[in-house]
């Protein structure tokens, strides 16, 4: 009797993940600890010699100021004799620093602790993501996007170093999940804590409050006028959290440097079709991870055209087949995060053609999008559509995925991406660590 409860729970737990019910029985828990337990495998045995950057620096002596002297000054690049030595900077925001050095009050060391809050991130990752999107996409799809997305290149590379990247990943995950699946007053106004954190860690999050925006207008068109009081509440509690960690922010950068945005560099030497066509390259090459699609497509005339048709079909496709029988939850998915992507991928594209950033655009900018459009290009894999053209669909699409995780793992074992970090600029690492040093 014994055996045969048994077998009939295996059996309720296999139907469960295999009809995609999000909730969480025990084969996601096991994937999403076996993902977690890989990267931080990853992170262990692959993070670079030196995981620091100039940028990694100015947090870790930003954060070592506010605790030692409550000052956010810093060290200007190129200082000259007759030049201050520790002046404001309004080129970062102050938001990794703070939680940097509350952290490092506990008595940990402030390099120590950059690198503990991007690995922290990573290995959350998944986790985050499957959360964010279980109710909307089911428990497969979501688990399939956090796999690709843990794997993806631009995760890999940038997980082990001390920036803000995998942080910011991470809350912008936290506060579109809170956004998409909170029904409480006070886990949208944390949704809205979060983004606003996200914002005060880099600038280029502006895209998430721009996101939020754009999906609580998209409520208000699509529900009727009785469910729109709702929409206003949501709206409202979203938009108080985000106030709360935006306001004081933009006052401080009122106060100290007189703009909302004090933001500034020289003018960039690149134009706008040269940054399309290069972001498109490495956004295509990280959702991939074939270095060889992302330069075909970006940079030769038959590669564009077809991105233009397939892309073109796929959204007719789409509209036709999918979007109607999607539920409420995964259609809202889509809408944040489609929103999310082409904001973003705008806001890069143009701010890289405006300023000169010292760079060119590369796969660590493509790294907060990836996630969010691997939800747009795989939501239709395990939906129920209905027609002709269901079958053929699902089935080319589960050829996608399966094309894709070959690619990814090949990249995540055999990519000689990750031994280049170490024996790029010798020289410029060690004048890194002397300096991180001194700071000390």
């Amino acid at each position: 009797m014994a055996g045969g409860e048994f077998l009939k729970k295996g059996k309720e737990n296999f139907r469960t993940f295999n009809n995609l019910n999000g909730c969480l029985s025990g084969i996601p828990w096991f994937i999403l600890t076996a993902m977690s337990l890989l990267m931080a495998v990853h992170l262990h045995y692959r993070s670079p010699d030196f995981p620091f950057s100039p940028d990694s620096a100015f947090y870790i002596e930003q954060a070592r100021n506010l605790v030692s002297s409550g000052s956010t000054s810093t060290t200007p690049y190129g200082l000259s004799p007759s030049d201050s030595d520790q002046v404001e900077t309004g080129l970062f925001p102050i938001g990794f620093a703070i939680a940097i050095a509350a952290i490092s009050t506990t008595g940990i060391d402030a390099k120590d602790v950059a690198i503990g809050i991007s690995y922290w991130s990573a290995i959350l990752l998944p986790w985050l993501l499957y959360l964010c999107f279980r109710n909307a996409l089911g428990a497969r799809n979501a688990l399939v996007v956090a796999g690709l997305s843990v794997i993806s290149p631009s995760i890999l590379l940038n997980s082990s170093t001390g920036l803000t990247d995998m942080f910011a990943l991470a809350l912008a995950v936290a506060a579109i999940g809170l956004t998409l699946n909170s029904r409480s007053t006070l886990g949208l106004i944390g949704g809205g804590l979060l983004a606003g954190m996200a914002y005060a860690l880099r600038n280029a999050h502006l895209t998430l409050l721009i996101t939020m925006g754009v999906y609580f207008c998209y409520l208000w068109l699509v529900n009727n006028t009785t469910n729109r009081r709702v929409i206003y509440k949501n709206a409202a509690s979203t938009f108080l959290g985000i106030a709360i960690i935006v306001f004081p922010v933009l006052i401080r950068n009122i106060y100290l440097f007189g703009s909302l945005n004090p933001y500034q560099m020289p003018p960039s030497t690149i134009g706008f079709v040269e940054n399309l066509r290069t972001y498109l390259q490495v956004l295509i090459k990280d959702v991939t991870a074939c270095s060889t699609c992302g330069n075909y497509i970006a940079w030769s005339v038959p590669g564009l055209l077809a991105l233009v048709f397939i892309t073109s079909c796929l959204s007719w496709l789409f509209i036709k087949y999918v979007w109607r029988n999607l539920a409420t939850a995964g259609q809202n998915s889509i809408v944040i995060s489609t929103s999310y992507v082409l904001v973003g991928s705008c806001i890069v594209i143009a701010a890289r053609t405006r300023y000169q950033w010292g760079e060119v655009i590369n796969i660590r900018h493509t790294l907060q999008y990836t996630p969010f459009l691997l939800v747009i290009l795989l939501t239709p894999v395990f939906q129920n559509s209905t027609g002709i053209f269901a079958k053929w669909l699902d089935k080319v699409q589960s050829v996608f995925v399966i094309v894709l995780f070959c690619f990814h793992i090949n990249f995540a074992l055999f990519s000689e991406a990750f031994q280049a970090r170490n024996n790029d600029s010798p020289i410029l690492t060690n004048g890194h660590l002397e300096k991180l040093d001194i700071m000390g």
